[in-house]
């Protein structure tokens, strides 16, 4: 969900029609969920780590 929700803003910031004023309200959102995709992976690969 929050790879597609980063990769749904990514096409919005890239998009030339979307407003300057709109882009810059959406680059805090898109760096939201790539944080969380960063931290769910971290978190599964350091649990897996002690399974393994």
């Amino acid at each position: 969900m929050w790879a597609r929700q980063a990769d749904t803003v990514e096409d919005f910031i890239t998009n030339r029609r979307v407003a300057k004023g709109e882009r810059r309200r959406l680059q805090p959102e898109r760096d939201r969920a790539l944080r969380v995709v960063a931290e769910i992976d971290s978190a599964t690969s350091a649990g897996l780590a002690g399974v393994i």
